[in-house]
């Protein structure tokens, strides 16, 4: 069955990223300025897609 875009978080932050792959905030922001994690910046924060840091 689909996914219930109405109650889940399609775009995460560092913290929530963090959480899922179980690393610190920093080595998310690293990862992310390296282009080893697809993110993008919206202002100062990192934007993330929940699908491609499932992936």
């Amino acid at each position: 069955m689909g996914e219930d875009y109405t109650t889940e978080t399609i775009v995460w932050g560092v913290e929530e990223v963090a959480a899922f792959l179980d690393v610190t905030p920093d080595t998310v922001r690293d990862q992310a300025r390296r282009a080893l994690l697809p993110g993008r910046k919206v202002g100062k924060e990192w934007r993330f897609s929940r699908q491609a840091a499932i992936a």
